[in-house]
């Protein structure tokens, strides 16, 4: 689990998933818009284009869009692992 779920989701959490989720569907965006290679298309879950653990704003509405369980799993998965930095050139 990322540092920014250690706490688990909250009932503010639910409540803002819940409602961006309805409202992408109202809006016809009901295919998941990650496209993974492991995507099944179907909307499950709300992904943080910019992820938590880079400074992503949790609530923030553009910071969101509909995807699919294994594209949001497969994304948080990639960040976690991402290697550091490497210093090229000192000047």
């Amino acid at each position: 689990m990322s540092k920014a779920w250690e706490k688990g989701s909250d009932t503010r959490w639910r409540a803002f998933r819940s409602a961006r989720l309805g409202h992408w569907v109202l809006q016809g965006r009901t295919e998941c818009e990650v496209r993974g290679p492991k995507c099944t298309g179907r909307v499950e879950q709300v992904d943080h284009i910019v992820p938590l653990e880079l400074g992503g704003e949790k609530y923030a509405i553009d910071n969101v869009r509909p995807a699919c369980e294994p594209c949001n799993t497969g994304r948080r998965v990639a960040v976690q692992e991402e290697p550091p930095p490497i210093t090229v050139s000192r000047w």
